[in-house]
């Protein structure tokens, strides 16, 4: 995920021998709007401050130049400790939330998560490194090196990130459309509490918002969750680096056009990180499909399916909100919300206009209910090109929908 508003630092990578300049490139997007002003003003106590953590974190530009070994053994005890933290974590919470504060048994849980997490992370740098190490071989081994070769067959830019606890992500659409005004990072400790009073100072303005946890962060070094799984891990950091890549193409530079730009750019990163992991984890290459409409016949209506359910709740809310009854398709999500949790053992906070213009963003995702012909289109390109690499190196050059569209048809 990028904050493109957010980013007035802005990272460019030139090699020249072995030289790495960071520079600081003015931000993307035109001056805020009253609206839009009044959402980063009541956000303005619990923001994450990118620009500062990108310059805190610069040493590890120049430390991304060196391809460290690969360690396999330490890639196998992070994510060991990690499946730990989180048992460890999730049974504390279920005593800290059912005993007395002074209960000898939750005092122990307590203690035990404290200490696999300095477990963790003292083995979190080697693990860092062999991780940087399974990406950069993979990247080469998929043939997404620098064109042309100039000095070798280079990663460019070279694969960087840290794994620690994330931003969470402030989301605003207005109530009246889906659609993404803003997003902005909030930081990592923001209390429920704080949350709550957020979203309902934005709802007071008129304005549907959301606070969601993010499984990444496209700054540089990326930001990825420090307590994911292998899989996830894997897949975000090679998520991520497909936007640094972008970052130097047409496709990247636009991501701040919002609307289906960001779909496309987020959908290409996720099919690029979908095909790289498989490899990198030595598993079948995925198989991207499109999702048939719910109302194929053949379908049958015992099996719950996440992804039409969620089709079916935006095509409708999206429907009552062109007529202009915004209270009717909020009551519609939140009765969908309390049927999904209820019925079929889900844990969703929030189903509004923010929260399909969050997961809308990836076209791909089941829980945005897209209708875009955007995640098809990208299909029959991958379809098209032989390879991981020829399918990035073709969208890379993407300066609007319509592009893809041609490109997609043969064009």
């Amino acid at each position: 995920m990028r904050f493109v508003h957010a980013l007035p630092l802005r990272i460019a990578i030139l090699i020249a021998a072995v030289l790495v300049a960071l520079m600081a490139l003015p931000g993307c997007v035109a001056p805020a709007g009253n609206v839009i002003a009044g959402v980063r003003a009541s956000a303005a106590h619990d923001s994450f401050n990118i620009a500062v953590w990108e310059l805190e974190h610069a040493a590890d530009i120049v430390a991304a130049l060196n391809t460290p070994p690969e360690n396999p053994d330490a890639i196998d005890e992070y994510f060991e400790t990690s499946a730990r933290l989180r048992e460890a974590a999730g049974r504390a919470a279920w005593l800290l939330a059912n005993r007395p504060a002074d209960d000898p048994e939750l005092l122990e849980a307590l203690e035990q998560e404290e200490a696999i997490e300095r477990e963790l992370e003292e083995i979190r740098v080697r693990a860092t490194l062999a991780l940087r190490g399974l990406a950069m071989r993979t990247m080469r081994e998929a043939g997404l090196v620098s064109d042309p070769p100039v000095l070798g067959e280079i990663v460019f830019p070279p694969v960087s990130f840290v794994m620690e606890d994330l931003p969470k992500a402030l989301v605003v659409s207005p109530r009246d459309r889906i659609a993404s005004m803003e997003s902005l990072p909030l930081r990592p400790d923001i209390s429920t509490e704080e949350i709550l009073r957020l979203e309902e100072a934005l709802t007071d303005r008129d304005l549907s918002a959301l606070v969601v946890n993010i499984g990444g962060m496209g700054t540089y070094p990326a930001l990825v969750r420090a307590t994911s799984t292998r899989d996830f891990t894997i897949r975000t950091i090679l998520h991520e680096w497909v936007h640094h890549y972008l970052f130097f193409h047409p496709l990247g530079q636009r991501y701040a056009a919002g609307g289906d730009m960001t779909t496309i750019n987020e959908t290409v990163a996720n099919m690029v990180a979908a095909e790289t992991a498989a490899m990198a984890l030595n598993q079948p290459p995925p198989v991207f499909r499109v999702p048939e409409p719910p109302t194929e016949p053949h379908r049958d209506p015992d099996v719950f399916d996440f992804g039409d359910y969620m089709r079916e709740t935006r095509v409708e809310a999206e429907r009552l909100l062109a007529d202009g009854q915004i209270d009717e398709a909020e009551a519609y999500m939140e009765k969908r919300r309390v049927h999904l949790n209820e019925e079929h053992g889900y844990a969703i906070r929030k189903i509004n206009q923010a929260y399909f213009a969050f997961h809308g963003s990836y076209a791909d995702s089941p829980a945005g209910g897209s209708v875009s012909p955007i995640y098809g289109q990208l299909i029959e390109v991958r379809n098209q090109t032989g390879s991981v690499a020829e399918f990035l190196r073709a969208v890379r050059e993407i300066r609007s929908p319509s592009d893809l569209e041609e490109l997609a048809s043969g064009g």
